[in-house]
């Protein structure tokens, strides 16, 4: 799921607590929904784009933000993680 508003919405549905996530997403302010539980969730950050041919390429990272959004993931050492370029360049 791409859209992070509707995978909110559909988590707090799911535990009973779809109410109090259109009333706080509604109010315009910033406001923590607690759940009832811990639920994991995996995020999945890909370079890709689509071509002029309507292809998915994937590409490695232009803009330097797979080791900011890893550490603030709580990813330690990510720089002995990097993949070489040809390893993971699929695309065109």
């Amino acid at each position: 799921m791409s859209d992070a508003l509707s995978f909110a919405a559909m988590l707090a549905e799911q535990e009973g607590m779809g109410d109090a996530w259109i009333q706080a997403h509604a109010s315009g302010n910033y406001q923590i929904v607690n759940l009832t539980r811990e639920i994991p969730v995996r995020l999945l950050y890909h370079n890709a784009f689509v071509g002029d041919d309507g292809k998915v390429a994937f590409r490695t990272d232009p803009h330097g933000w797979n080791e900011a959004v890893a550490m603030k993931l709580g990813f330690a050492d990510v720089k002995t993680r990097h993949a070489k370029a040809e390893a993971i360049d699929i695309g065109p």
